[in-house]
């Protein structure tokens, strides 16, 4: 009888174990044929679920990102949580997830070379990092409105918050000495002086 096989949990495999040599050999560097070797399966199997490695890095920033979308909305919804303090979970939520900070370090790669290539291929990269400083950007504007902060640029500050995301997850590959809760310490110290 022939072995059945969930197609959903397989594709799901399939792209966290991609993730995983992203980040290891880099974007660029990486293979169709690495992903099916270290999924144990053959590469005409891995066509069975995606086209190309591109069709497996969107599958993969499609899923983290709808779960983080969710976490994140939870926090935003929240009335009970200052706006301040809604950055502050936030920016917690993405340096904390592990998955997330893959991808940012994978999006890092993709966009140094498109911008040192001065492409344009992928906006797909540009809309989520748009996003994510809109959110923030939106989250300042509330808190300036709500008297919880001083008058700020919000754009320009929501730029700021985001790179301290994206450094944060740098750092994660480059010093293993400063833990997370003493980064997210840290930046939680900048967020605070915004505060009246």
């Amino acid at each position: 009888m022939p072995k059945i096989v969930d197609f959903q949990k397989r594709k799901d495999y399939i792209a966290n174990e991609a993730v995983a040599i992203f980040v290891e050999k880099g974007f660029h560097k990486t293979k169709l044929l690495d992903i099916a070797e270290k999924c144990g399966l053959g590469r005409t199997t891995l066509y069975q679920y995606f086209k190309n490695k591109n069709d497996v890095f969107q599958y993969v920033v499609e899923s983290e990102k709808s779960k983080l979308i969710m976490s994140i909305n939870q926090i935003k919804n929240d009335s009970t949580v200052s706006s301040i303090n809604k950055i502050k979970k936030i920016v917690e939520e993405v340096v904390s997830n592990e998955n997330i900070n893959d991808i940012i370090i994978i999006f890092i790669e993709l966009w140094m070379l498109v911008k040192r290539e001065a492409k344009r291929e992928n906006e797909e990269l540009l809309k989520n990092a748009v996003e994510v400083r809109s959110m923030f950007r939106d989250l300042l504007s509330l808190a300036m409105e709500d008297g919880e902060i001083r008058e700020i640029d919000a754009k320009l500050m929501s730029y700021t918050i985001f790179s301290f995301i994206e450094a944060m997850t740098l750092e994660r590959f480059i010093d293993s000495g400063i833990t997370v809760k003493q980064k997210l310490q840290a930046v939680n110290i900048f967020i605070d002086g915004l505060k009246k």
